[in-house]
């Protein structure tokens, strides 16, 4: 009996090990992933940003969460991408 019960903990051993190796693996996949989104999320804010200067917004003005009415067909469209990633 305590052959058995041995035999199955070798098994339930390695198995947990080859679970412990995958998630190590998934965790430096996400970590390069978090760092990708953290990149593109302050390109997506310096775009906004530079794009409200070009259409005559305030230049030292950031970036808001609505943006003015008042903008251009141009970046009405960027704003609505913009929106679009931020859901994600």
């Amino acid at each position: 009996m305590f052959d058995a019960i041995e035999a199955e903990e070798t098994v339930v051993r390695e198995r947990v090990e080859e679970l412990e190796s995958r998630v190590a693996e998934l965790m430096v996949r996400m970590r390069a992933e978090l760092e990708r989104l953290s990149r593109l999320v302050i390109t997506r804010e310096t775009a906004g940003e530079l794009l409200a200067r070009m259409v005559g917004d305030d230049p030292g003005e950031t970036v808001r969460e609505t943006p003015p009415r008042r903008k251009t067909p141009h970046a009405v469209n960027l704003a609505v991408s913009v929106g679009a990633v931020r859901r994600r």
